[in-house]
């Protein structure tokens, strides 16, 4: 079982804090990371391992006599890729040891030769705390989890799933204190699709508005900025020149109108708070092109842009970058036509503008202008505001405010 182990006890995660008596255990930071590299860890030599997670552990009584605990691990998973929901993969009970005062426990403290602690504070500040032993059990056939060991040691990090990590603390006679948990998602770092707008060169993509919502698909990235300051999504637009550019690449590589002036990389992302958490920030997943730091796109013209991502790991900081799409904005082009988009698009456009206006006027009176006016009519076509093109996402900011007084509508007209 000891390449498990060595697996696992790089990220044994404690609770955010957990009150026994007086015993209190309290998280000083952990950073949330997206990957976890096994060779990042020295298992013979913690003090090399990264510095992700502390916490503190402490007893205080009045007439400094210790409390006998035991403090039992467990760690249960559910890997899609391995066939396992909610297995037990392992699990530890230290013999009782009487403890008084408070020491930390680390990321930095943790390897296969762990069998004390430091006392960091009271009465036994600077001493001991020797271990009498751990107490392990076999929870998984012996030919499956070699299989598992093995495949995780060759991945070189943990495969995606979801992992609880349990602390529980008993008093000698197992009578159970308290305990806590933490729950541990990692997914695929390097998932990072564009949705909107534009494609590739050759599907012609159009668009209506010269202030475009930019929309992509990855797994959620949350992260500490105490750990990774520069983490986060960042995205860089340039115009593109069939005249003038070979590629997509070397028209991303001109001079660029997001950021505006150029900086010769990309323009950061503001990410937006976790409730949850007062310590963490998450990736947003939409865009909206800003009308400061950027120039002003152009109708008729072609656009480029792409998002990079920074992620944190236990190697620090890593970087990917999404696919390079392109999108002309409709309007009069260089030989004096109109750009138009496909009736499909329309079509599907303009179903979907039923429910914002629901929102705005109710559900109840837009089915009756629908059975009374428009029976056996199909809605398609473009959605005008002012005699002007407006895409959904412009729509539902119209709505928005509708909804909270801050515009009234003067007319809706259906045509």
């Amino acid at each position: 079982m000891k390449a498990i182990k060595r697996t696992i006890l790089v990220l044994i995660i404690l609770s955010t804090s957990l009150f026994c008596q007086n015993v209190q255990l309290t998280q000083d930071y952990f950073y949330n990371l997206q990957s976890y590299h096994l060779t990042d860890f020295d298992f013979d030599n913690a003090a090399m391992n990264p510095d992700f997670f502390s916490y503190t552990l402490q007893y205080n009584e009045p007439n400094n006599n210790p409390i006998d605990i035991r403090v039992e691990f467990e760690m249960i998973a559910s890997l899609p890729a391995f066939g396992l929901e909610e297995s037990q993969l392992l699990y530890i009970m230290t013999s009782p040891f009487p403890f008084l005062g408070s020491v930390n426990l680390t990321s930095r403290d943790i390897d296969l030769e762990m069998d004390k602690l430091t006392y960091t504070g009271g009465p036994l500040s600077g001493q001991s705390i020797e271990f009498n032993g751990v107490e392990t059990k076999d929870y998984m056939n012996e030919s499956k989890f070699n299989s598992i060991r093995n495949e995780i040691m060759a991945m070189g990090e943990l495969p995606e799933g979801e992992y609880v990590f349990r602390l529980t603390i008993y008093d000698k006679n197992r009578n159970r204190l308290a305990g806590d948990q933490k729950v541990i998602s990692i997914s695929n770092p390097e998932v990072l699709d564009l949705i909107e707008p534009g494609g590739q060169l050759s599907d012609n993509m159009e668009i209506f508005t010269t202030y475009p919502v930019f929309r992509w698909d990855m797994n959620a990235l949350k992260w500490s900025p105490n750990y990774c300051s520069d983490c986060g999504l960042y995205i860089r637009v340039a115009e593109y020149l069939p005249s003038e550019h070979s590629t997509l690449e070397e028209a991303l590589d001109s001079p660029s109108f997001l950021p505006f002036p150029d900086n010769n990389d990309y323009y950061k992302i503001d990410p937006e708070p976790v409730l949850s958490s007062s310590e963490l920030v998450q990736a947003p997943e939409a865009f909206s092109y800003p009308t400061i730091d950027a120039k002003p796109l152009e109708e008729g013209k072609y656009y480029v842009w792409q998002i990079k991502k920074i992620y944190p790991t236990t190697s620090g900081e890593e970087a990917i970058f999404s696919p390079i799409w392109v999108f002309q904005i409709a309007g009069e082009t260089e030989d004096g036509t109109m750009t138009t988009t496909s009736s499909e698009e329309d079509q599907s456009s303009a179903k979907k503008i039923l429910p914002i206006l629901e929102e705005m006027l109710g559900a109840q009176q837009i089915n009756t202008i629908i059975k009374t006016e428009l029976e056996n009519y199909q809605i398609e076509g473009q959605i005008l505001l002012n005699n002007r093109p407006v895409e959904l996402e412009k729509l539902k900011e119209i709505s928005d405010k509708v909804l909270s007084n801050e515009i009234n509508i003067k007319t809706i007209t259906v045509k």
